[in-house]
C-alpha cells in the first residue's frame, strides 16, 4: 500500500510539472450530484426526464446531466426536489 502512495505522488508531481510546461490552469473543481430518475417525461415533441434531485441538493438551471457513458442533457427546471433534464435527443435540445 505505501508502495502505491508513493508511485501516486510521483505520478502527482509529474503531473503538475507537466501543466506548467504546457502552461494549463488547473481545473476547477467540479461538484457532482447524484439522483435517480423518477420519471420519463418524454413525448412525441421532446424528450425529458425528472430526476429526485432539486434545489434542496444545491441543483441549478444548465448543470449537465451526465451517466456513465457521458453526457446525456441538462437541466432546464430546478424544483425544491426535484429536477426538469433536457436529453440530447430532443429535437431543441443545443449544445
Amino acid at each position: 500500500l505505501k508502495e502505491w502512495y508513493n508511485r501516486a505522488l510521483q505520478l502527482q508531481a509529474e503531473n503538475q510539472s507537466l501543466r506548467g510546461f504546457v502552461g494549463l490552469a488547473a481545473l476547477p473543481k467540479q461538484r457532482a450530484v447524484t439522483a435517480r430518475v423518477i420519471a420519463d417525461t418524454g413525448t412525441a415533441f421532446g424528450d425529458a426526464l425528472i430526476v429526485d434531485a432539486g434545489a434542496d441538493r444545491a441543483l441549478t438551471d444548465r448543470y449537465v446531466a451526465m451517466t456513465s457513458d457521458g453526457v446525456v442533457g441538462r437541466v432546464v427546471g430546478v424544483g425544491r426536489h426535484t429536477a426538469q433534464i433536457v436529453l440530447m435527443t430532443d429535437s431543441a435540445s443545443r449544445v
